[in-house]
């Protein structure tokens, strides 16, 4: 998956719920019930940081304090799938 700014990195469940700030069997019922967007691979799930972040923060209303470039940030690849 590529875009105008390069490869697209998708992130594991684990890795995904650490940077959103959600516990990660949340994310994974909201992405098996089709409310966080993921792509389910095997039997993992990946998720686009940036469209994980959108979705969180409409479900909580926008009270959330992170911002899509807070959660976009990876100083660790650890987890990262590219």
């Amino acid at each position: 998956m590529c875009d105008e700014l390069g490869p697209a990195r998708l992130l594991s469940l684990r890795r995904m719920a650490v940077r959103a700030g959600v516990p990660s069997d949340w994310l994974k019922e909201q992405a098996e019930a089709g409310n966080i967007p993921g792509l389910k691979a095997g039997n993992r799930w990946l998720f686009a940081p940036d469209v994980v972040g959108h979705a969180v923060r409409a479900m909580a209303g926008d009270s959330m304090s992170m911002t899509p470039h807070e959660i976009d940030q990876d100083d660790d690849d650890s987890g990262v799938i590219q």
